[in-house]
């Protein structure tokens, strides 16, 4: 199973077909608890923690790991806290900027904090992109 979690608007994007789409906010909890654990081959998490409650980050990143079978790989879009408010400290982004990243989104966490959590329960990091203070990050369930 592959799965596309995002809080993005669909309108304008194809969907691949297999690919089962959730978007967040659409009872989330319910439908990720309506797939089996360790089901899903690919995942695809397009800012979800960033449009989910900061006491849900923890609990909704581990539902999401258990969904992920052995070997599996789970690609995580996000804006990153660290990076972006070291480039407003830099004065490499100005006010605008940084309050339409903070003010647009629920929470913001930052990479390390997901890959710290992802080594606890067992997922390489394959890869991990930053393009201004939006990162890509691959990881792989390795048991």
């Amino acid at each position: 199973m592959k799965l596309l979690v995002t809080a993005a608007d669909q309108k304008d994007r194809s969907i691949p077909e297999g690919v089962e789409l959730i978007k967040v906010g659409e009872d989330l909890d319910q439908k990720l608890n309506s797939i089996t654990d360790n089901s899903c081959t690919e995942m695809i998490l397009e800012e979800v923690f960033e449009n989910s409650k900061y006491e849900d980050f923890v609990p909704l990143f581990n539902m999401l790991i258990n969904k992920i079978r052995l070997g599996g790989q789970m690609l995580v879009v996000g804006i990153d806290l660290l990076t972006l408010s070291d480039l407003y400290n830099s004065h490499l982004i100005d006010e605008e900027i940084m309050n339409r990243a903070i003010f647009s989104k629920k929470s913001l966490h930052n990479c390390k904090s997901l890959i710290h959590i992802a080594h606890q329960r067992n997922l390489n990091v394959a890869s991990l992109e930053k393009s201004g203070f939006n990162y890509k990050l691959i990881l792989t369930r390795l048991s």
